[in-house]
């Protein structure tokens, strides 16, 4: 596959900015990139991570940009004028291409690309993060294991960077349960990365007689994304929260999402909200807090007694790192903020109004059994 993060840039379009303050990421994103948020979100990581040079490319486009193009146009019969951007980020100061030469992939913060589509009809114009990869915060209880390894091609130099995938939906052809499927399948893929392409002809969508996102389309299902995974032979188990037909097991969805990431296996968080519409994220790691009182508290006040036999790791659990496309990347989410409750099966009882945790889908090692089975799996 042409990759986008390695596509070549015009020798005549390469920017060089030092990022040192007080130049604004603020203002840059405002008067470039209309301000969107996810962008803001990465310059502020940037910035966390020390980034003293941003290099500014308009590159070419890839066959993942023009397989893109072309399946929006048989969607809408139209074709956008499409600009690409990289952007790299440095904690080396530099200026120019030579000084770029003798950066290394330690100076290497990361890179976003942005794509910008422009069409005859002004409503689907759209300015997204097609991608993104930057290394996690440096906080030492943050744990992101078996981090896929990205190569990017800068003005003809190669560097690499650790970290999981991030992107943003187009609500054209793809949803955010694509993106969130790229994100965890891109570190197993033998080419390196998938295709929204690739995961629309799996489950059907054609954007003639099926569409994804926009007023007359729809997102990806629960079984389709466990096709999905499947498809690209991951081992992974999930619950569906939502459908009361199912024999719903009684482990918390959590337990799924730790034992994938400490396994060093990304997975997939589904959630309802407030619109009653559904969201996916991916997520791919967490953090520890040693100083964390409820385990000591389950244990002597709340669950004392012969039954507990012992504590799980888990209880030391602070936070899930994961990405959200609406907001950015390396989002941190507090282990006890979402919940999950099943929908009633007879309407007459009285029923929660919001399901929250919706479902989630737990990628894992092949070897791995659940001593409890879950509603999906897939192998």
């Amino acid at each position: 596959m042409s990759c986008v993060r390695n596509s070549v840039a015009d020798p005549g379009k390469v920017e060089f900015f030092s990022v040192i303050r007080p130049f604004s990421f603020f203002d840059f994103v405002e008067e470039r990139f209309c301000g969107i948020s996810p962008l803001r979100r990465i310059f502020s990581q940037a910035r966390n991570l020390k980034a003293k040079t941003m290099v500014v490319e308009e590159i070419q486009h890839s066959l993942e940009i023009a397989q893109e193009n072309e399946d929006i146009e048989t969607r809408y019969k139209l074709s956008p004028v499409t600009r690409v951007f990289r952007l790299s980020f440095f904690s080396k100061k530099f200026s120019t291409v030579k000084g770029l030469s003798s950066a290394t992939d330690h100076d290497f913060i990361g890179y976003a690309v942005i794509k910008s589509d422009r069409f005859s009809r002004e409503e689907l114009n759209g300015i997204r993060v097609f991608e993104s990869v930057l290394h996690t915060s440096s906080y030492p209880n943050n744990c992101v294991k078996n981090k896929p390894v990205w190569l990017c091609e800068i003005c003809g130099f190669s560097f690499r960077v650790e970290g999981y995938i991030y992107a943003q939906q187009n609500n054209m052809t793809n949803v955010c349960a694509h993106v969130a499927l790229r994100s965890v399948i891109s570190s197993f893929h033998p080419e390196g990365d998938i295709s929204y392409r690739e995961i629309n002809e799996i489950v059907g969508i054609d954007h003639v007689t099926r569409k994804a996102g926009g007023k007359d389309g729809e997102g990806l299902y629960f079984n389709e994304m466990v096709k999905v995974l499947g498809h690209y032979n991951l081992t992974c188990f999930g619950v569906d929260y939502q459908n009361p037909e199912l024999d719903i097991p009684d482990i918390p969805f959590h337990k799924f999402i730790y034992g994938s990431v400490e396994s060093g296996y990304p997975s997939l968080l589904m959630f309802a909200t407030k619109n009653n519409s559904g969201h996916v994220i991916p997520v791919f790691g967490h953090t520890f807090n040693e100083d964390t009182w409820v385990s000591n508290a389950d244990l002597s006040y709340f669950k004392a007694g012969q039954d507990l036999e012992y504590i799980p790791s888990e209880s030391w659990l602070s936070m899930y790192l994961a990405h959200d496309d609406n907001f950015g990347s390396n989002f941190c989410i507090p282990r006890r903020y979402l919940h999950a409750v099943q929908p009633c099966k007879n309407i007459n009882e009285d029923c929660p109004l919001n399901t929250n945790v919706a479902g989630v889908i737990s990628i894992l090692p092949k070897e791995v059994k659940m001593l409890r089975q879950a509603s999906y799996r897939s192998e």
